[in-house]
C-alpha cells in the first residue's frame, strides 16, 4: 500500500458543472506517467506482448 502511495498522487480537477473531481496521476521515478506514455511506447508494449504470448504453449494459440 505504501508503494502505491508513492507512485500515485491525487489532484483536483474542476469539471464544467463547477464540481471538483479527483483525478489520479501515476508517477514513476518522479515523472508523471502521462509525460512518458506516448503512442510509440504503447505500440512497443502491445506488439511485445503479442510477440511473447504467441510463443506460450498454453496461451499462444488464440493469439495466432
Amino acid at each position: 500500500m505504501a508503494a502505491d502511495a508513492k507512485r500515485r498522487s491525487r489532484s483536483q480537477q474542476v469539471c464544467m458543472s463547477g464540481k471538483q473531481q479527483s483525478k489520479t496521476t501515476t508517477v514513476i521515478d518522479g515523472v508523471p506517467l502521462s509525460t512518458v506514455l506516448d503512442e510509440e511506447m504503447i505500440q512497443r508494449v502491445v506488439h511485445g506482448f503479442y510477440e511473447e504470448i504467441r510463443h506460450d504453449v498454453l496461451l499462444g494459440p488464440p493469439f495466432q
